[in-house]
């Protein structure tokens, strides 16, 4: 617990210049791109999710991962943009290729989750949530930057589906406190 605060009061103190910089991979459960977080669908509920990489300085060809749900989502399929291959499966490590170099400066989506809920709209028990993990070859979440080609590290996205971190109003002083 004591760690969880001081790595959640860590972050608040991170300038989101700084925090904008870092390439990520993350999935998003809207087409709009702006939700990470939700409630758990009914079990065997059709879904899309989107996955999107951002924040690379130089285009990229290619990005590799893997996305472990931890038993609430069933991947169905890898659903590509037109152009895009893939290698693999999201589940168990992909490397998507784009054909052309992509600005991934801003959000692209290098594909879109085909799911089915298995969480069956229980939030009791276990916390339920997904992550981008790293592609199980070469254990790394990367992409490879043109024109030099050169391999350049992302990190991944979190997701929760129960709001499984409760929040408690706290001060400062008391967060201190913690460490005497």
């Amino acid at each position: 617990m004591k760690q969880l605060i001081l790595c959640a009061s860590l972050l608040v103190g991170i300038a989101p210049s700084s925090v904008a910089q870092v390439p990520i991979v993350q999935v998003y459960l809207d087409s709009e791109l702006l939700t990470i977080h939700r409630e758990c669908a009914p079990l065997g509920t059709p879904d899309t999710l989107y996955v999107v990489a951002s924040n690379f300085t130089q285009p990229i060809l290619d990005i590799e991962y893997r996305i472990e749900t931890y038993g609430n989502l069933l991947i169905a399929e890898d659903l590509l943009p037109e152009g895009f291959t893939g290698e693999g499966y999201s589940g168990s490590g992909i490397r998507v290729l784009f054909g052309t170099p992509l600005d991934a400066s801003a959000r692209i989506v290098v594909e879109r989750l085909y799911v089915l809920w298995t969480c069956n709209n229980s939030c009791s028990g276990s916390p339920l949530y997904l992550t981008v993990q790293p592609h199980p070859q070469s254990g790394r979440i990367q992409a490879t930057r043109w024109p030099d080609l050169v391999k350049l590290d992302a990190l991944g996205g979190f997701n929760s589906f129960c709001g499984v971190l409760p929040v408690t109003s706290s001060t400062w002083g008391q967060i201190k406190a913690l460490y005497r």
